[in-house]
């Protein structure tokens, strides 16, 4: 009772019973109930909630529930279900008896019956920023200005079971979304941010599409103007698959009367690269410079030395930001969130000569060199 039980990443799957539930929270707060899977479960009643949330509190997050012989998700509290896909289950998905309840960043989707059955009151179900297969709820009906945000179109799972209920094993189907997916980046926008960057996927398994820049600081040991540029792949990134290549940017101030000037840098080709001129794009008042390029190779992360216009000096660390951008050609440009860097100049200086030490008044002397 009012206890917050930890959950985490566990698998609940092939239960058997005539009843019951095989996935039950009662009067709990569910935060931590986290990254599970619960799956192929068989009910003999296919009215049967195969997870069951009573009287609980809190977040019900980033859960999947697909195949079950029963319904997906019976909710009886005042929990949110958030970045949860519940797909393919016999009975209803999700059966909703009160709440308030918020359904946020999810996918629900291959029900033969309703998606949603809804049991409460219309006001007290709101379904926002979700992949939904249909807007057609069983029982208590809901208006459309309670779905908010949402999409019926087909989540484009990369290999999701072809029918509903048991007899097809959701273990072993890939709930990641395809490139082309509506559930990327069109989650609610005041939610937490994806690792990359990016604005939330809906569902369990967010893509990763951006690279992340995971270091750029002075490279050591050098001569000045030099930048330590690391950065982790595109989750898109397969060596042998894609035409691809990252590239890499410096934002500045224009150098060049010259310079072959772009919209945006999915215009960017590795042709431009051997033109010898200065390549630019403005992303409103910001200029970016590219500076060099690699071909993806599916490495898990990559690095260059990037060149600095200015060391850190006296005057200031003359910092400047850089990004990386994938593109994979005549499929989509990825840019990841810019970082700030700089280098200082590690030269070390000349021995002085013509060292010349003299007594001047009493307890000094006079020291002079070139």
């Amino acid at each position: 009772m009012n206890s917050t039980p930890t959950v985490r990443n566990n698998r609940i799957y092939d239960n058997h019973c005539g009843s019951g539930s095989a996935f039950r929270l009662t009067n709990c707060n569910v935060n931590n109930v986290t990254g599970n899977i619960i799956a192929n479960n068989f009910f003999a009643y296919e009215g049967e909630g195969v997870g069951i949330v009573s009287g609980c509190t809190g977040q019900f997050k980033r859960n999947l529930i697909a195949n079950n012989g029963g319904t997906g998700l019976m909710l009886a509290s005042n929990t949110d279900v958030i970045n949860c896909c519940i797909i393919n289950n016999a009975g209803f998905n999700i059966y909703h008896q009160l709440g308030p309840t918020e359904i946020m960043n999810c996918i629900i989707w291959g029900n033969l019956s309703y998606q949603i059955y809804n049991s409460g009151l219309a006001e007290s179900l709101l379904i926002l920023f979700t992949c939904i297969q249909s807007y057609e709820v069983g029982g208590n009906a809901l208006p459309l200005y309670n779905f908010l945000e949402t999409t019926t179109s087909d989540p484009l799972f990369v290999n999701p079971t072809s029918g509903s209920g048991i007899g097809y094993n959701a273990l072993t189907a890939d709930w990641n979304l395809q490139i082309g997916s509506p559930c990327i980046d069109t989650g609610n926008p005041g939610s937490i941010y994806d690792p990359d960057g990016s604005r939330a996927d809906m569902g369990v398994y967010p893509r990763n599409l951006r690279p992340v820049i995971t270091r750029a600081r002075d490279y050591a040991p050098e001569q000045g103007h030099q930048l330590d540029l690391r950065w982790n792949r595109s989750d898109a990134d397969k060596s042998g698959v894609y035409n691809d290549y990252y590239s890499i940017w410096r934002e500045g101030e224009s150098r060049s009367t010259d310079a072959i000037i772009l919209n945006n840098p999915n215009e960017f080709t590795p042709e431009l690269a051997d033109s010898g001129r200065e390549i630019i794009f403005r992303d409103g008042s910001r200029t970016w410079y590219f500076i060099t390029q690699m071909s993806g190779l599916g490495f898990y992360d990559y690095g260059c030395i990037a060149p600095t216009l200015q060391d850190s000096s006296s005057t200031g660390t003359h910092a400047a930001n850089y990004m990386v951008v994938y593109d994979i050609a005549s499929t989509g440009t990825w840019t990841s969130v810019p970082v700030s860097g700089y280098s200082v100049d590690n030269i070390p200086p000349y021995a002085p000569a013509r060292v010349d030490i003299a007594k001047g008044s009493a307890n000094q002397f006079n020291l002079s060199w070139d």
